[in-house]
């Protein structure tokens, strides 16, 4: 089965993210099953263009044969409405080849039972009546309390608890949801049940293997693999790899997608102006750190594809620097570099919190004894010496952090 991430469709992307998406199907042509993982919508717009050059796509490929699994994520419900709801009802008449899915659904893909989660407003009881007399102490608590996501993710677990207890073999479970209390591989933020989350226990499960998207940078972490978006959609995205994933018998699969990258690195005034090959050979280090965080998944090595689709027309770099001269850009990339990079942006280097405490710990070379108010005269003067133009908004942060 061929996994495609959060796709976040906006018409400024469109074009070359479906021709990403479609080069990618027909080089593996003999899949014939296509896992959508949610998030068709933009983080910021419903655009209807971009989605309806999208469904296009999915009839097209149905016309070709292939079986097509269609999820809901959080940002595909418009008000009660799936975003694709219309098709939805239409192919669920013809019980077709294209499953648009908004509830749970137990599927036999390639031989594995394959259990899909996608994002939904509520678990109703009238579907699931055994839920709350199913015996867990701990979500038995988190049912009775009254937030509403706490009681969302415990009737979430007693679901996957439920489904996992009928498989007599290994359950593979195609999800749109956090984990609580899990910090993985390149994740700044670490979620809870409030989040509305699948326990940690499952992380380890002998007889599960977890598929997910919703985060966008991809890992793998124990018997879950988290496919990432299929593009760079923010800034807070800079220096993410991103990939299309192929999972079947013969392995697990990697592939970078070469949509767009946002890159951030810092220039150093010591060395030449930043050339192609500087650039190509960061995102080479990039490469490194990604496989790192994705070497296996369940027990199966990751394979990666030998040729990157790394390309610097569509690469913005964000390249920081002393002082923000963009009359003197030559100085900092050559000019190939300039007209092949899809935009350059100069942002300021600031002095990091740890350096300035490390310095400040060295204060004893200073010969100040170690008194506050000759720290705080360190401080200053360091600040004074090494930003003169900013040294007033350190100042005022600094006074309101009781510091100085």
């Amino acid at each position: 089965m061929l996994l495609i991430g959060d796709l976040h469709i906006t018409s400024k992307i469109q074009d070359r993210l479906l021709e990403a998406v479609k080069a990618f199907v027909a080089n593996h042509n003999e899949e014939k099953n296509l896992i959508f993982l949610w998030d068709f919508v933009y983080h910021f717009s419903y655009d209807r263009k971009a989605l309806g050059a999208l469904f296009d796509l999915f009839l097209q490929w149905y016309k070709e044969g292939k079986q097509l699994y269609i999820l809901a994520g959080n940002h595909d419900w418009m008000g009660q409405f799936f975003v694709f709801d219309e098709g939805r009802k239409t192919f669920e008449l013809f019980q077709s080849g294209i499953k648009f899915i908004t509830k749970p659904l137990l599927e036999t893909i390639d031989g594995e039972q394959v259990l899909f989660l996608p994002h939904m407003l509520e678990i109703y009881l009238e579907d699931y009546p055994w839920i709350e007399e199913f015996q867990d102490e701990q979500y038995q608590q988190m049912i009775k309390t009254n937030h509403k996501n706490l009681i969302f993710s415990a009737k979430l677990n007693l679901l996957l608890s439920y489904f996992q207890a009928q498989q007599a073999g290994t359950l593979t479970v195609i999800h749109h949801y956090y984990f609580d209390g899990v910090a993985f591989p390149g994740q700044k933020s670490k979620f809870s049940f409030k989040d509305l989350a699948l326990d940690q226990k499952w992380l380890n499960h002998p007889r599960l293997k977890l598929i997910s998207g919703h985060l966008h940078q991809a890992f793998c972490y124990q018997n879950y693999l988290c496919t990432g978006s299929t593009w760079a959609t923010s800034l807070l995205e800079e220096n993410q790899l991103k990939a299309f994933w192929k999972w079947n018998n013969d392995g697990v699969f990697c592939y970078e997608t070469g949509v767009n990258a946002y890159l951030s690195l810092d220039f150093d005034a010591r060395k030449w102006s930043l050339r192609n090959e500087d650039v190509q050979a960061f995102h080479s280090l990039l490469e490194d750190k990604f496989k790192m965080n994705c070497q296996k998944v369940a027990g199966i090595p990751v394979m990666f594809e030998p040729h990157s689709s790394f390309d610097l027309k569509y690469t913005t770099l964000f390249l920081r620097v002393p002082e923000l001269h963009y009359t003197q850009m030559d100085q900092f990339a050559t000019p190939e570099l300039q007209n092949s990079l899809s935009d350059l942006r100069l942002k300021k280097q600031h002095i990091p919190v740890e350096d300035l405490l490390g310095q400040l710990q060295a204060a004893d070379k200073w010969n100040l004894q170690g008194s506050f108010t000759a720290w705080v005269e360190l401080l200053k003067n360091l600040l004074r010496k090494k930003y003169p133009q900013d040294y007033d908004g350190y100042e005022s942060l600094l006074q309101e952090l009781h510091l100085l």
